[in-house]
């Protein structure tokens, strides 16, 4: 008997330890209003699985989408549209203030 309980506890012990990685994780929220629509809905399918699956995705997909986490998981722009201005684009601005004398 003391022979087939320490055959057998590899055994117990590794189905213990598959059961504790398949716990379900709480999904995640992300920001896919920046990506196209087939981006979006695999992006989106990775986070209702959870972190890991969404880590995971990004990083299989790396390559061909080009993603990070932190793209991906960061909050929408709560600007209004108009509210944004872009930077000038008098790109010799700076060497016409470093000639003129003070």
């Amino acid at each position: 008997m003391n022979r087939i309980s320490i055959s057998l506890a590899p055994v117990v012990f590794s189905l213990l330890a598959a059961t504790a990685c398949l716990a379900a994780e709480p999904p995640v929220m992300v920001n896919v209003s920046h990506l196209p629509p087939n981006v979006a809905a695999d992006v989106e399918r990775a986070a209702a699985q959870g972190m890991t699956s969404l880590k995971r995705y990004l990083e299989a997909t790396r390559k061909q989408n080009n993603l990070a986490l932190e793209d991906v998981t960061r909050p929408a722009d709560a600007r209004a549209p108009d509210a944004i201005t872009p930077p000038r684009k008098d790109y010799k601005a700076h060497a016409v203030e470093w000639k003129q004398p003070k």
